[in-house]
């Protein structure tokens, strides 16, 4: 199995790793409406033979490289070969209503 192959199956669809969203702005007394661009970020934790090296934000795309990249500055491989397999695993977490509003100081008895 060649390097890239391992990369490659090992990526699920992230979404793009910069969103637009509705702006407004003030400036020099006239306020104007637009977009910004924002990026995205997600908690990813690195893992090596069950044990976890580091969890870190990042942008979800290019996950594989940021993770052989973060492999080879700290000398857990010594080159791309070293790794024998890599995984991707997406979790998705949900908040229940109730902890959502309690969190924001609404609390219903």
């Amino acid at each position: 199995m060649t390097d890239d192959a391992i990369f490659d199956d090992a990526i699920p669809d992230f979404p793009p790793p910069v969103r637009r969203i509705a702006r407004a702005a003030w400036k020099d007394g006239v306020a104007s409406d637009g977009e910004r661009a924002v990026p995205e970020e997600t908690p990813v934790a690195l893992t090596y033979n069950g044990t976890t090296q580091a969890v870190m934000m990042a942008t979800p795309s290019d996950i594989a490289a940021f993770a052989l990249g973060f492999s080879l500055t700290e000398g857990i491989i010594s080159a791309p070969s070293d790794i024998l397999s890599l995984e991707v695993i997406a979790v998705a977490l949900k908040l229940g209503f109730d902890r959502l509003a309690a969190a924001c100081g609404v609390v219903q008895r």
